[in-house]
């Protein structure tokens, strides 16, 4: 004959190995905090930011130098752009620097 008897289980952690790491959570809560304040600006600035660090800023040409001659056909280089993140100098594409140019 078995004794059956009464226990009391009480769980002290419910963490399992694929618990999210501490970083992970507070980044989780800032954002919930965050899209519960701004909304939909929230969500349009995280973007831009994610956009900006992955394709690049607008960066505008402000001085190059050409071989011989500048014109239509001479070859140019040292370009040198003004934007967003400051003064930058950029390797020409096929010898023409771009007017434009996302760093």
């Amino acid at each position: 004959m078995t004794d059956r008897r009464e226990f009391e289980v009480k769980v002290e952690s419910a963490a399992s190995d694929t618990a999210m790491p501490d970083w992970e959570r507070r980044l989780y809560a800032g954002a919930n905090w965050l899209d519960g304040r701004l909304g939909i600006r929230f969500w349009i600035m995280a973007g831009l930011v994610i956009a900006s660090l992955v394709v690049g800023t607008p960066h505008i040409l402000v001085h190059y130098q050409c071989y011989g001659r500048c014109g239509q056909k001479a070859t140019e280089f040292n370009c040198q752009y003004f934007g967003v993140r400051g003064w930058q100098t950029a390797a020409p594409e096929h010898g023409k620097c771009a007017r434009i140019r996302l760093m």
